[in-house]
C-alpha cells in the first residue's frame, strides 16, 4: 500500500509543487499559483483516499489558504494602499478568488473596495461656485464610477447570478450615501427652488444613464428626496402667499409709473426675460396699466411653475397642483376683497383689467408649461381660472 501511495506522489512536478506554490505566492504571481492549485486538485481527485495522499493534500490546502489571504489583501482597503485604481485593477484578484471557489468573499471585497474608492474620489471634490455646478461635478464622479463598477462586476461575476442581488443592494446603499451629500448641499443650504429643481434634474439624467447597464435607480432616488422636495415646495408656496398678503395690504390699485420712458422700457425688457410681454400695457410712455402687485405675482408664479414642472413626477402631481392652486386662490381672494371694498369703487374697471391679465395671459402660460411636459391642465386650476373669469 505504501508503495502504491508513493507511486502516486512520485512525479517530479508534484514533489516540487509546494515550493513552487510558495514562490508564486511570495512573488504575488497569483494567476500562476491558482494554475498550480487547479492542476494538483485535478490530479488528486483521481488518487485514492490514502493517508499519504491526505497528508499531501493538507500541505496544499495550507498554501491555498495563504494564497486566498494574499488575494483578499489585494482587495482590502488600507491607508498604505492607493485608492486611485479602477475596478479593472481589482478584477484580476477577483478572477483568481472565483477560480478558488471563493466567489462570495470576492464579491464582498470587490464592492467594499469600490465603496472606498468612490468615497475617496468624492472627498477630493471642493465646494466652489454655484451649487448646481458642484452637483454636476459630484454626479460626474459618482455615476460614472457606479457604471464602471457595474460593467466590471458583470464581467467578473457573469456566471455567478447569486452575486447580482448583492450588487443591486450595494448600488442602493451607495446611492443613499450620495443622496446624503446631495441633500446637505441642495436642500440644507440657502438654495432657492430654481437651483433645487436644476440639481434634481441633473441627478435624474444621471440615473437614466445607468439604465445602459441594466440598473435603474430612478425610483430609489425619487423616494429618498420626496420629503425634501415636499418641504421645499411647501415653504416656497407659503413665502409667495405671505408676499401676496403683504403686498395686498398696501395695494392702492394704481398703474405702475416708471417716471421716464427709458426706465419703463428697461423694466419691460427685464420682465420679458421671465416670459411676460407688457408692451401692450404701456401707455403715456412711462405708465403700465397693471399694478406692481399683479406683475410681481405673475413673475413669482411663472418662476414657480417652471420649477415645479422641472421637478414633476406623477407621485408629486397632487402636491405641485395644490401649491399652484393655493397661490392663485390667495390672489383671487385679494381681488374679490378689493372689489367689495368701498375704498376702491372708482378702481373697479382697473381691478377687473388686472384680473383679466391673470386669467388670459398668466393662466395660458401656466397651461403651456403643463403641455410642454405632455400633461393635462389640472382641474383645480381650471376651476380657479373659471372663478377669475366670473370676476372679469
Amino acid at each position: 500500500q505504501s508503495a502504491i501511495e508513493a507511486d502516486y506522489l512520485s512525479a517530479e512536478w508534484l514533489q516540487e509543487l509546494p515550493e513552487d506554490l510558495d514562490m508564486c505566492i511570495a512573488q504575488r504571481d497569483f494567476e500562476g499559483a491558482v494554475d498550480l492549485v487547479e492542476r494538483v486538485n485535478h490530479y488528486l481527485a483521481t488518487c485514492p483516499k490514502a493517508p499519504a495522499i491526505k497528508e499531501f493534500r493538507s500541505r496544499i490546502e495550507h498554501r491555498v489558504k495563504q494564497l486566498t489571504e494574499g488575494l483578499m489583501s489585494e482587495l482590502q482597503v488600507s491607508p498604505e494602499r492607493s485608492l486611485r485604481g479602477g475596478p479593472r485593477a481589482a478584477r484580476r484578484a477577483v478572477a483568481q478568488l472565483i477560480r478558488l471557489g471563493k466567489s462570495a468573499q470576492a464579491c464582498d471585497l470587490f464592492l467594499k473596495n469600490r465603496s472606498a474608492i468612490i468615497k475617496y474620489n468624492i472627498r477630493q471634490l471642493k465646494f466652489e461656485g454655484a451649487t448646481s455646478l458642484y452637483i454636476r461635478r459630484l454626479c460626474g464622479v459618482f455615476f460614472p464610477s457606479l457604471m464602471e463598477t457595474g460593467r466590471e462586476f458583470l464581467k467578473a461575476f457573469q456566471e455567478h447570478y447569486g452575486c447580482m442581488s448583492a450588487f443591486v443592494v450595494w448600488a442602493q446603499n451607495e446611492l443613499q450615501s450620495f443622496v446624503e451629500t446631495f441633500r446637505r448641499q441642495v436642500f440644507g443650504g440657502k438654495s432657492n427652488l430654481t437651483v433645487m429643481a436644476d440639481c434634481v434634474c441633473i441627478v435624474r439624467q444621471s440615473c437614466k444613464e445607468l439604465q445602459m447597464i441594466g440598473l435603474d435607480l430612478s425610483f430609489c432616488f425619487e423616494n429618498m428626496i420626496s420629503a425634501d422636495v415636499e418641504k421645499a415646495v411647501t415653504d416656497n408656496k407659503e413665502q409667495i402667499i405671505e408676499g401676496i398678503k403683504f403686498r395686498g395690504a398696501e395695494d392702492k390699485w394704481r398703474p405702475m409709473n416708471h417716471m421716464s420712458e427709458k426706465d419703463c422700457h428697461k423694466f419691460v425688457e427685464e420682465v420679458s426675460a421671465v416670459g411676460l410681454d407688457l408692451k401692450p400695457y404701456v401707455y403715456d410712455d412711462c405708465f403700465i396699466s397693471l399694478t406692481v402687485n399683479t406683475v410681481n405675482f405673475c413673475k413669482a408664479c411663472l418662476s414657480l411653475s417652471r420649477d415645479l414642472m422641472t421637478m414633476y413626477t406623477s407621485e408629486q402631481e397632487s402636491l405641485l397642483t395644490s401649491a399652484m392652486s393655493e397661490i392663485f386662490q390667495e390672489q383671487l381672494n385679494h381681488i374679490r376683497t378689493s372689489l367689495q371694498s368701498p375704498d376702491f369703487n372708482k378702481e373697479h374697471d382697473f381691478i377687473v383689467k388686472n384680473a383679466q391679465f391673470i386669467v388670459d395671459i398668466m393662466m395660458k402660460k401656466i397651461e403651456t408649461h403643463y403641455k410642454s411636459k405632455g400633461l393635462a391642465f389640472p382641474k383645480d386650476l381650471e376651476a380657479i381660472s373659471g372663478e377669475f373669469r366670473k370676476v372679469k
